[in-house]
């Protein structure tokens, strides 16, 4: 909570600080062509090794890819974790770092349609990142108390139940994840772009290893809509994102007795235009939970705050994202991820 809190706050300061400028170079901004081009998000998912290996999508919006086009995008998340928890019956350690690579291909087809395909590559292992983040929460004044009392930049993903140890995940590994499948339908768009409204189908596919926290061992769908909105707070040069909807998952074979079948998704995101090349973002995703468990690293409902930029390169179709991802009043999120995504439309 301390944490999400310091990092709105400072973002809230940019925001305030910077909103005059931006206002000085509406001009640029008539150069922005919002039917030509998606506006820029975090393409963020959930952290947690044990969550991250269902169907949830990544956050998506109003927008589609413009017909007879593609968009490559890959996205590298650098994660922390450090999250023990523990009661009289089931005990669960996470300790380590997980690096993702997604390479996602997104195809835009007449008629206001869209598929693609998301494609993990994950590596967990002990990491490097440990004292890095102790001296970030330092900065914004938040706890090592966990971090203080464990080895650096080893790895253990370990869950008992009932005194039965029924993960225990120690040793480095490398593999492809759950690749998952896309479609979006246009519903609704304003004659000038201004607001956007569509539909989202997904299907995840157990192509991952469960026995490495690399997949769910089963499919997962998921259905949703997504709303775009560069209207409403134009004068203040912001762009609304969110979208909404449900993850239906299959029977994984990860905890299984413990997975729920239903998971309500959904998220916002505000992006500040600093002219026609950088846009300052921030973020919220929240989920309900995935697992009946009584630890709050594993049944808690999730919530995390990203923040960030995107920076265009005009006339080239590249776009570079870089950000941080942090827990927001919820403890099943690891405490600390770095963003970074670089994408191509053409």
């Amino acid at each position: 909570m301390k944490r999400a809190l310091s990092a709105l706050l400072l973002l809230t300061a940019t925001l305030g600080g910077t909103t005059r400028a931006a206002s000085d170079i509406v001009a640029d901004l008539s150069a922005r062509s919002s039917s030509s081009a998606k506006e820029p998000i975090f393409h963020t998912g959930t952290y947690n090794p044990f969550t991250r290996i269902f169907g949830r999508p990544e956050f998506f919006a109003g927008s589609i890819q413009p017909a007879g086009t593609w968009d490559i995008r890959g996205v590298v998340t650098l994660t922390s974790h450090t999250e023990p928890a523990g009661n009289g019956f089931e005990q669960l350690e996470l300790d380590g770092e997980t690096t993702r690579l997604a390479l996602t291909f997104t195809r835009g087809l007449g008629d206001d349609w869209e598929i693609g395909a998301t494609i993990p590559l994950l590596h967990a292992s002990g990491g490097f990142l440990d004292a890095t983040v102790e001296d970030w929460h330092d900065i914004i004044g938040a706890s090592n108390a966990q971090r203080n009392v464990r080895a650096r930049n080893q790895l253990n993903f370990i869950y008992q139940r009932g005194g039965d140890v029924r993960i225990r995940i120690e040793d480095s590994s490398t593999g492809v994840g759950d690749i998952a499948l896309f479609a979006r339908y246009q519903l609704l768009a304003a004659d000038d772009d201004s607001r956007k409204l569509t539909l989202h189908g997904g299907l995840k596919l157990p192509t991952g290893s469960y026995q490495h926290l690399r997949g769910s061992g089963a499919a997962d769908y998921s259905l949703g809509i997504g709303y775009t909105d560069t209207a409403s707070l134009k004068r203040a040069n912001l762009t609304v994102s969110a979208h909404a909807g449900v993850l239906l998952l299959g029977d994984g074979k990860v905890l299984s007795e413990l997975q729920k079948r239903t998971v309500p998704i959904g998220g916002i995101q505000i992006g500040l235009a600093l002219g026609n090349r950088v846009d300052l973002l921030a973020q919220l995703q929240a989920a309900g939970s995935y697992y009946d468990s009584s630890l709050a690293t594993l049944g808690d409902n999730t919530v995390q705050l990203s923040v960030g930029a995107n920076v265009r390169f005009p006339g080239s179709g590249w776009n570079l994202t870089l950000g941080i991802v942090e827990d927001a009043f919820s403890d099943i999120m690891p405490d600390f991820a770095l963003y970074s995504a670089l994408s191509r439309s053409f």
